[in-house]
C-alpha cells in the first residue's frame, strides 16, 4: 500500500503540493527515513533538524511529514524503529501543528504507541486536537 513502510524513498509527495514542494518532500523523506533509521545515516540529528525546520518553515510540509512518517511506521518491521517515528512524530506535531484535515489519521497512530511514546502531551499543544478523545 502506498502509506506502508518502504525501504525504498518516494518519487512523489504523500500529499497533494506544488512541484516544488513535492521535491522538498521526496528530499525530507530521506530525512525521515535516517532519522527513524531506515536509511544509513552518520548524523541522524541533523537529519532531525532539517525534518523540524521544514515543518518549521511550511505549514503545507507539516501534513506531508506526518504522513511520511505514519507511512514508515505502518508496517515497519523493526520495533525500534517503529518508535523512532513515534518520536519523530511527537517532534514534529510539537514544532508545528498538522491541519485537522489529517487530525484523525494521526490520532489512529497515537493509539498505536507504545505508552512512554505517547503523544497526548504533544496533542494538547495543537487546539485542533482538543475536540478528540486520544487518552489510551
Amino acid at each position: 500500500s502506498a502509506l506502508s513502510w518502504t525501504k525504498e524513498g518516494i518519487s512523489a509527495s504523500l500529499t497533494s503540493l506544488e512541484p516544488f514542494k513535492s521535491t522538498q518532500a521526496i528530499k525530507t523523506f530521506h530525512a525521515v527515513m535516517s532519522v527513524m533509521g531506515d536509511k544509513p545515516c552518520l548524523y541522524p540529528e541533523v537529519m532531525l533538524d532539517e525534518v523540524l525546520t521544514t515543518v518549521s518553515n511550511d505549514k503545507d510540509m507539516t501534513d506531508e511529514v506526518c504522513i511520511q512518517i505514519c507511512k514508515q511506521i505502518n508496517g515497519n518491521p523493526s520495533e525500534a524503529k517503529q518508535n523512532a517515528g513515534f518520536e519523530l512524530l511527537s517532534n514534529v506535531v510539537q514544532k508545528s501543528c498538522p491541519s485537522t484535515d489529517i487530525h484523525p489519521y494521526i490520532v489512529s497512530k497515537h493509539c498505536e504507541a507504545p505508552p512512554e511514546n505517547s503523544l497526548v502531551s504533544q496533542f494538547t499543544l495543537c487546539n485542533g486536537f482538543m475536540d478528540f478523545n486520544i487518552s489510551k
